[in-house]
């Protein structure tokens, strides 16, 4: 063991012969930058907050800032009147050719009817809350979900989804060798 301490010490004795940093100096330096990058980051969070309070949802108790004079600020432990939520889609699974994709509508009534046009000229309409479908080509497709509900047609939610080409695994690939 003390033979290490003399080796040590005659490292650390040739970096400050030479004008060089010792190691420990070099992880003070990396731990003190490491810090100030740290307070950096919390004051820029902090800024933004105060930049656009209100806005932020960072603690849950965000409160609505008035856009104008003549709308009044309600406080976050105000009885907020319902307002029905639009259905929106969201699409998941892989973006694969000849995957199975899941199209869930969100806020799924069953009174209303709806529409999920593909961009491939299919249109499909939903009874459930989640629809599935395979593209059978790669491409970029326009999605668009309609709703009718007493008569109005409104549509709710656009998107382009693009779908690649499907990986194909030549036989023997995945074997160890």
């Amino acid at each position: 063991m003390k033979h290490l301490d003399k080796q040590l010490e005659a490292n650390v004795s040739l970096y400050e012969k030479n004008g060089e940093s010792t190691p420990k100096q070099i992880e003070n330096y990396l731990l003190t930058l490491l810090v100030i990058i740290g307070l950096v980051g919390a004051l820029y969070l902090f800024s933004t907050a105060f930049k656009n309070p209100g806005r932020h949802s960072g603690s849950g108790l965000t409160t609505h800032v008035p856009d104008s004079p003549k709308e009044k600020a309600v406080p976050a432990t105000a009885k907020q009147p319902a307002v029905p939520a639009e259905p929106q889609l969201i699409i998941t699974g892989p973006k694969d050719a000849e995957e199975l994709l899941f199209f869930t509508i969100t806020q799924f009534d069953e009174r209303k009817q709806y529409e999920l046009h593909l961009g491939n000229g299919m249109t499909i309409y939903p009874n459930d809350k989640v629809t599935r479908y395979r593209f059978p080509a790669s491409g970029t497709y326009n999605i668009k979900l309609m709703v009718k509900d007493q008569e109005v047609v409104s549509t709710v939610h656009r998107e382009k989804l693009r779908i690649q080409d499907a990986i194909t695994v030549a036989p023997g690939a995945m074997q160890e060798r």
